[in-house]
């Protein structure tokens, strides 16, 4: 495998990753933020300290984005997709791959409940599948 940089579209790489990004703050604020909450069980004192680290996290959370979205489009790529739905079907196969079954294992380790894993994990699927869409769409 040739990891060629110069086939990158970088203007789609931050696209998707930008997508992901704002797809998690409506994930996680207005439609899952009190159920997330609750089946993680976090403490008030907790949600105070994830509040004070809100832009430190905001970055991280953007650059892991941009992480994703440049090495699914180097497999992109490589796999010669050539479609949004190409790349949202291979998206899928590496969530399922890779994500739900790291998801999985952290959710049986830190024994959290089947609510929490399918908020965070269809939350990551939700992201592949976007970034696998818009990189493999676009040219």
């Amino acid at each position: 495998m040739n990891l060629d940089f110069t086939v990158v579209n970088w203007l789609a790489v931050a696209v998707a990753a930008m997508a992901a990004f704002f797809i998690g703050g409506a994930w996680y604020g207005a439609i899952f933020a009190k159920a997330w909450v609750c089946a993680h069980g976090f403490k008030e004192d907790e949600l105070k300290v994830m509040q004070k680290q809100q832009m430190r996290n905001f970055g991280v959370f953007i650059l892991s984005h941009l992480l994703l979205a440049l090495v699914m489009s180097l497999l992109i790529t490589q796999m010669g997709i050539t479609s949004a739905a190409q790349g949202a079907i291979f998206s899928v196969l590496l969530w399922l791959g890779f994500s739900a079954t790291q998801c999985a294992s952290k959710n049986a380790a830190y024994s959290k409940s089947i609510t929490a894993f399918c908020i965070d994990t269809f939350h990551e699927l939700i992201c592949f599948v976007t970034i696998g869409a818009i990189i493999g769409g676009w040219h």
